[in-house]
C-alpha cells in the first residue's frame, strides 16, 4: 500500500534583519533592487520565502514592500515598561 502524505512542504524562509536606504536614495529604486537581490539570493540557497519587519509607524516602508509583493502576516506586540 502507497503512504501518502498529509503535511504540507517544509518553509525555509530567509528573514531580512534590517534594509535601509540613505534618505538620498530614496525614490531611486536601490530598496527595490537590493529587495530583489535578496530575493534571488534566496531562492539560490534553498528559501521558499522572505520575511522581514516593518515598523507600524513607517508608512512609506509598508507601501514599499506591498508595492514590491509582500503581505503582512503577523503583528508584534510591545509595552514599554519603566
Amino acid at each position: 500500500m502507497a503512504s501518502t502524505s498529509l503535511q504540507a512542504p517544509a518553509k525555509i524562509c530567509f528573514i531580512l534583519i534590517k534594509l535601509y536606504s540613505p534618505y538620498a536614495f530614496l525614490s531611486k529604486y536601490l530598496g527595490a533592487i537590493l529587495l530583489s537581490f535578496f530575493c534571488y539570493y534566496a531562492k539560490e540557497i534553498g528559501c521558499n520565502n522572505l520575511t522581514l519587519s516593518v515598523w507600524n509607524d513607517n508608512e512609506g516602508a509598508l507601501r514599499f514592500y506591498q508595492r514590491q509583493g509582500m503581505k503582512p502576516q503577523e503583528t508584534t506586540m510591545e509595552m514599554i515598561i519603566d
